[in-house]
């Protein structure tokens, strides 16, 4: 698997009236120049990490297919081909996890985007992508309500 080494710009987060965070976003800078914004409902604490590269596994449940009549945040727009059966490697064993969202990372394999920068697991269980008659291989542009950072580790430099 093509990891995502990404660059994080910024951490924008949600605090409750005690200050405890409640959220973050994220904005990582990709290997190809684009900036994207990643949801962290976990939360994990980057800010350690702010202006250095860490390798990042992002999730998404909530895609389309692109359509160009659709008025849509283009930074939320990928091309990529459509893989099935996308098992992690080891490597992954050890990164920092978020609970809630582990789960779906355990199942033995899974259906990704593979894009220019990395890869992007998307939940297929409602097959949105096989009903809309995508197949493995497939060159495809989804355009995604949310990106969610699933896991990361630091890099050694």
């Amino acid at each position: 698997m093509k990891k995502i080494k990404a660059f994080l710009e910024e951490i924008e987060n949600m605090k409750d009236d005690t200050g405890q965070i409640l959220m973050n976003w994220f904005h990582f800078q990709l290997p190809s120049g684009r900036v994207i914004k990643v949801f962290d409902d976990y939360p994990f604490d980057l800010r350690n990490y702010v202006k250095k590269y860490v390798n990042i596994l992002l999730f998404s449940g909530s895609y389309t297919l692109h359509d160009d009549n659709r008025n849509i945040d283009k930074s939320k727009i990928f091309e990529g081909t459509f893989e099935k059966t996308f098992q992690l490697p080891l490597e992954w064993k050890d990164a920092y996890w978020g609970m809630e969202n582990s789960y779906q990372i355990y199942r033995e394999e899974h259906n990704i985007l593979s894009i220019r920068d990395g890869v992007i697991i998307l939940d297929e269980t409602e097959k949105r992508l096989e009903k809309a008659g995508v197949k493995e291989g497939d060159k495809i542009v989804i355009d995604f309500g949310g990106i969610l950072l699933i896991s990361w580790y630091p890099i050694d430099e």
